[in-house]
């Protein structure tokens, strides 16, 4: 299907919706989805992200044996 032809079928779609609920969903998945919106991490995530990284480049991980014990001793198994 091509574009012009999606977004008729779209309008129409939309044009027979008579719920304010779904409308105003829909409105948040296309407001979510704009080209020029972005998702702006706090300075708290980056640092952890950061971290994360570093951590990853100095090989400081854990197999998945591993973090999978370290997960059942932290819930008491």
């Amino acid at each position: 299907m091509d574009n012009h032809t999606l977004k008729q079928k779209l309008i129409q779609r939309i044009n027979s919706i008579e719920s304010n609920k779904l409308l105003k969903e829909i409105y948040k998945i296309l407001e979510a989805t704009n080209e020029e919106s972005f998702y702006e991490l706090s300075d708290v995530q980056v640092a952890i992200i950061n971290e994360a990284k570093q951590e990853y480049n100095n090989n400081e991980i854990l197999s998945q044996e591993e973090a999978e014990k370290d997960i059942e001793k932290w819930l008491g198994k």
